[in-house]
């Protein structure tokens, strides 16, 4: 696509959002086919702040570009995964080195069912244990350990709920979820 037509694009974006009572976010992200240059002055007279690109992001307010290494999972032809499997190492490897964090390129257009069920299991664990650590989850000093944590929110996301440590271990406003929780769903499966 040439300049003109990326910025249509863009522009049939933010209208979609306003169109259709969202709000529209500071970030957009073009679709793959739709990368192409557009100069930075025109940029800074769109409706979005940020662009993603292959290499990172780019404020089109404050002028400045934030290298972001990039995960991608999709590739039709043997050389192309070979290439793509490079590319992702060198980027984990470069997200690694530097400390920024690493964005990964999955669409869910290209997931199984199964595979989008594991993967939503995966993130409300991931988002759990995370939140489990956080000192404010917890009664006294410090977080929950990595394993303590995690445990506890695998438990909270499948069927059968457990703990490594009484429920009330955790901080008043975690707990009285977590216990209702876990106390309404035991109850489900003792019946």
């Amino acid at each position: 696509l040439d300049e003109e037509r990326i910025i249509a694009l863009i522009q049939d974006c933010h209208r979609w959002f306003v169109e259709h009572g969202l709000t529209p976010g500071p970030l957009y992200v073009p679709p793959a086919w739709a990368l192409g240059a557009v100069s930075r002055r025109r940029l800074a007279a769109l409706p979005f702040r940020y662009y993603e690109t292959l290499g990172g992001m780019y404020d089109a307010r404050d002028q400045r570009f934030q290298p972001m290494p990039l995960l991608g999972f999709e590739a039709d032809t043997a050389l192309r995964a070979w290439s793509l499997k490079l590319f992702n190492q060198g980027n984990f490897l470069a997200a690694l080195a530097s400390g920024r964090p690493l964005r990964v390129s999955i669409h869910p257009h290209h997931l199984q069912p199964a595979q989008a069920v594991v993967l939503g299991f995966a993130a409300a664990i991931a988002v759990g244990t995370a939140l489990l650590m956080l000192p404010i989850a917890k009664v006294g000093p410090g977080g929950a350990s990595f394993v303590e944590a995690l445990f506890t929110a695998t438990s909270a996301v499948c069927v059968s709920p457990g703990s490594s440590s009484s429920i009330p271990r955790f901080s008043g406003r975690a707990s009285g979820r977590s216990s209702s929780w876990f106390g309404s769903n035991s109850a489900a499966w003792a019946s």
